[in-house]
């Protein structure tokens, strides 16, 4: 989970020193592909004992009901938790609040030079998703409109069970999405206000289907 629990800039494009001068994502990706892939190839090899049906399923349902300890504190933190992330605060909730106001094509926010700390250039997806949300709510509230990063929490478990169930039963697939959930950095930025779930789901998604890709011409 090295690659798919820790997308910040902070954690993996800079140097000891802060330098964009050593990028580790090239290596990420690389050892990431090559740890999945390893341990599909341990659990070929010793086979995954397929436990009788209703055990299995037992098994399967209480990792997944343990799984609501942290998704109930990721709610908790989504629903009263203020924005207190910089780059939240500067960057995403502000195009959010412009997006919702005016129409990208006329809004003076992204021709404005003094506001180059936000990112003029940045994507508007996550934007275009909270003031969505903000519409919803009938006005804007930066608490609340966080809230909508918890679809890209569950989204991520699922991703990781659905795409793993085949190569390792039932069981073995809930206790990598367990794992997934329970990951200290995919808990911390789940509803930060950031674009970090987003590029979890994404990067989690590629390492998946790169090894799929790898292992079965898929």
């Amino acid at each position: 989970f090295h690659l798919i629990h820790g997308t910040s800039a902070d954690n993996h494009f800079l140097d000891g020193g802060g330098n964009f001068q050593h990028l580790v994502y090239p290596d990420t990706v690389r050892i990431s592909v090559q740890r999945l892939r390893a341990f599909h190839r341990l659990v070929k090899r010793n086979g995954h004992r397929e436990n009788p049906h209703t055990i299995q399923q037992f098994n399967t349902w209480l990792l997944f009901l343990c799984l609501l300890i942290p998704l109930a504190f990721v709610a908790y933190c989504a629903l009263s938790v203020p924005l207190h992330e910089w780059d939240a605060i500067s960057i995403w909730g502000l195009k959010a609040k412009v997006v919702y106001f005016d129409p990208v094509l006329r809004a003076p926010y992204f021709h404005d030079d003094s506001k180059g700390y936000s990112h003029l250039s940045y994507p508007l997806g996550l934007p275009f998703l909270t003031a969505g949300f903000y519409g919803l709510l009938g006005g804007i509230n930066d608490t609340l409109g966080k809230s909508v990063q918890l679809l890209f929490y569950l989204a991520f478990v699922f991703l990781i069970y659905g795409s793993q169930k085949e190569k390792l039963g039932q069981r073995g697939a809930a206790l990598l999405a367990f794992a997934g959930g329970w990951a200290p950095e995919v808990i911390r930025w789940s509803v930060a206000g950031t674009a970090e779930p987003v590029l979890t789901l994404y990067s989690a998604g590629a390492l998946i289907y790169a090894v799929r890709w790898l292992e079965d011409g898929e």
